[in-house]
């Protein structure tokens, strides 16, 4: 055979990572997040004297708009449901603080959680690596080293038909308490009984919620209460109370004329989700057995901005249930 090797250039040696982080479709885009409006004991009063009006509380969904460099409220949503994920987030409460963030698994328990940091180098944006792996034996203990609380935040991933893209709304206690309620009321259920785990996961029905502006004041119930849900309703002479998003929830169906084009849209979306976070812990887990620690292909990323903190009376601590919730055939209320 002919000799062509002088002929021919040498090729380029590309490392092959297997997974491409562009086509994360929450990337660039801002977290909605959910502000409870809570009143200690004085202001709580204030309100059930009816002296501080509805339009003057602080609570809502809102998220960080970049270029008004402001919080924008979104007053109201109808979320139709991608998945329900976690991550592990920590914003620094001084200006100049680092913010630690995370991608999103499907279950803290067996998944790889990346929890990195920007770091600024000339007009570049380089993603640094704080902790790679378990959640509960690598993350937690090395943002605890930084002084910082380690709980794990419960995210809903969902297209929000108001914005026409899909948003991940990060779940405070309160917020995850009013999702909960609306599960529990279209299921006909006790709140205890009711959970947002798995309810992305069945594929015969699509989960959507619709929030309209409605409030609620409430209290959290005591840890030794049996039987009751997260949060009771507030009576006057409560030492704080907080505001909980009142929400309707349902499901939509292929089956349903109505909704059959929808229902497909959504779950081609939950699809491309899944198969986006799958592949990202497939390239994890083959960082993890070569001892990398560094995203190759997600280094030289542009942060989101963000806010300078997040509210720091917003009750934080976990509350998950690993429980399976209730399965009906409800459709949607509204």
């Amino acid at each position: 055979m002919q000799d062509f090797s002088n002929e021919f250039e040498q090729p380029t040696n590309v490392e092959s990572t297997r997974h491409d982080f562009s086509k994360n479709p929450l990337a660039g885009k801002q977290p909605i997040q959910y502000a409870s409006g809570k009143l200690e004991q004085v202001s709580a009063k204030m309100y059930f004297d009816g002296k501080i009006p509805h339009d003057e509380l602080l609570c809502g969904f809102k998220y960080y708009n970049p270029e008004t460099k402001t919080k924008t409220l979104l007053s109201e949503f109808t979320a139709f449901v991608i998945g329900v994920y976690y991550g592990s987030f920590s914003n620094g409460k001084e200006r100049g603080d680092i913010n630690y963030q995370s991608n999103l698994v499907a279950d803290t328990r067996t998944d790889i959680l990346h929890s990195f940091y920007f770091m600024r180098t000339g007009d570049n944006y380089e993603i640094k690596t704080l902790a790679l792996g378990n959640y509960k034996a690598d993350i937690a203990p090395a943002i605890e080293a930084e002084g910082r609380g380690s709980s794990y935040t419960k995210v809903l991933v969902a297209y929000i038909k108001e914005l026409g893209e899909i948003r991940a709304i990060h779940l405070n206690s309160t917020a995850e308490a009013g999702f909960v309620k609306a599960i529990a009321k279209s299921q006909d259920i006790a709140e205890h009984k009711a959970s947002l785990y798995r309810i992305g996961e069945l594929a015969s029905e699509i989960w959507v919620f619709k929030f309209s502006g409605q409030f609620e004041p409430v209290i959290f119930s005591t840890k030794e209460a049996k039987s009751v849900g997260a949060t009771v309703p507030a009576q006057p002479g409560a030492k704080a109370l907080f505001f909980q998003p009142v929400l309707q929830a349902g499901v939509i169906r292929q089956t349903s004329e109505k909704w059959r084009e929808t229902y497909n849209e959504i779950a081609q979306m939950q699809l491309e989700f899944s198969d986006y976070i799958q592949s990202e812990q497939n390239y994890y887990f083959d960082r993890l057995k070569k001892g990398g620690k560094e995203p190759v292909s997600a280094s030289q990323v542009k942060p989101p901005a963000q806010p300078a903190n997040t509210d720091p009376n917003f009750p934080t601590a976990d509350v998950t249930s690993y429980g399976e919730s209730g399965d009906n055939g409800d459709d949607l209320p509204f």
